[in-house]
């Protein structure tokens, strides 16, 4: 993950611009503020975080942080609901939840957003405009101009081409220091989104191994022999073991819109006779996928479940999808003779709501060789994230390397 972040993230970024032109805003002078920064109570954090951040590009005082209303030249952050007729004037509406607006005017420089999420993305927008960076996690890889005289000229509309987007190590990160790099890297870049996919492998987390000594018929058949592998998906005893662990997830988690159903990472799907008459590994897969759509849906109805269309359930399912179930298609391990664009037509046709899961890089691929990942090649990279968009695919999550 180096200079691949700014080609990842503006093509993950749509923008456009309003017809009505602007004037320049004069931010600094000389190293000294020329302007406040104004908002509500609830953006005040934020509002500092940009101060700190102007600070350090002009080498001055830090900007003065006010709440609103102001009756002098400000950085106005604010969201819909703090300036509604302004929100109406401009069209925020349009942008949706994460998108926002940059523009200069005479005395003001509007920041604004339809929400909290879309503000935060708006502060980091504006301060890519000025000239930072974060190219990658480590503080090492940010990059902030020196621009005492700071003055800019901005009617920038912008919103995200996915949902949600997610670039995450393979493997995690081994310290809490390097976790903390990566989350102010992760918002820094505007990353996550307001629809977050949750379609880990899961089975394990509602019935786990250690269950198979005492209950063996849970478990998948295979070769003649129960194995943990996997879940018999006809037993209705793991049926309602599923739908119970996912109805609980979401009353412990309220604020989550998505439970994953992914099976277990790897084969061993069921043999048995029920589990053969419902059909294949994504027929299995799809099935119990249904089953807990619908249960999720009488209870909470804005609520999801996911999973992966993925090694030996890449194809797509015999059946429709239920509505609620959303499915990221891999880009690896395809085992399947559909194209992509096939696969994802396919299960979207069924009834599925459809994004990309992709890779970066995996080390046990590369072993972190220079040009042997697919993100030290720019150029593949974008034009894979275009595809990607162009069919309809509208997350977008990917496995990287920590170097």
């Amino acid at each position: 993950m180096t200079m691949a972040v700014l080609f990842l993230f503006s093509l993950l970024l749509t923008g456009g611009t309003v017809s009505a032109q602007t004037v320049p805003f004069t931010l600094a002078q000389g190293g000294k503020a020329r302007c406040v920064i104004a908002t509500a109570e609830a953006h005040q954090a934020l509002a500092e975080e940009l101060a700190g951040w102007l600070q350090q590009v002009t080498r001055g005082k830090k900007f003065p942080v006010q709440r609103l209303p102001v009756d002098q030249p400000a950085v106005v952050l604010a969201t819909a609901s703090d300036l509604p007729d302004l929100a109406r004037q401009h069209r925020l509406a349009e942008l949706g939840p994460e998108g926002y607006l940059l523009r200069t005017e005479w005395s003001r420089l509007w920041v604004l957003a339809n929400t909290p999420l879309g503000l935060q993305h708006a502060v980091y927008g504006l301060l890519h405009e000025v000239g930072c960076r974060w190219y990658c996690a480590d503080p090492t890889w940010t990059v902030i101009p020196y621009r005492p005289t700071l003055r800019l000229n901005l009617n920038r509309r912008e919103r995200p081409a996915f949902r949600d987007r997610v670039i995450w190590y393979t493997w995690g990160a081994p310290t809490q220091t390097l976790w903390n790099h990566y989350h102010a890297w992760f918002r820094r870049n505007r990353q996550g989104g307001h629809f977050r996919v949750n379609a880990w492998h899961a089975y394990e987390t509602y019935i786990p191994t250690s269950e198979f000594e005492k209950h063996p018929e849970w478990f998948a058949l295979v070769e003649g022999k129960r194995q943990p592998t996997q879940l018999c998906v006809s037993n209705p005893e793991v049926q309602q073991r599923v739908v119970e662990g996912v109805l609980r997830f979401f009353e412990r988690h309220l604020d989550q819109q998505m439970a994953s159903v992914e099976p277990n990472d790897g084969g061993g799907h069921c043999e048995c006779e029920g589990c053969k008459a419902i059909g294949s590994p994504s027929d299995q897969a799809f099935f119990l996928a249904n089953l807990v759509a619908k249960a999720v849906r009488a209870r909470y109805p804005d609520k999801w479940v996911g999973l992966l269309s993925y090694a030996y359930h890449s194809e797509p399912p015999r059946f429709p999808i239920e509505k609620g179930v959303y499915v990221q298609v891999t880009t690896g391990f395809r085992y399947t003779a559909l194209s992509l664009e096939e696969q994802v037509n396919r299960i979207r046709d069924l009834g599925a709501d459809v994004g990309v899961y992709d890779y970066f890089n995996v080390p046990e691929w590369s072993w972190d060789l220079p040009g042997a990942s697919k993100s030290s090649r720019f150029r593949e990279m974008a034009e894979s994230i275009r595809l990607y968009h162009r069919l309809g695919m509208n997350t977008y999550s990917t496995q990287a390397s920590l170097d």
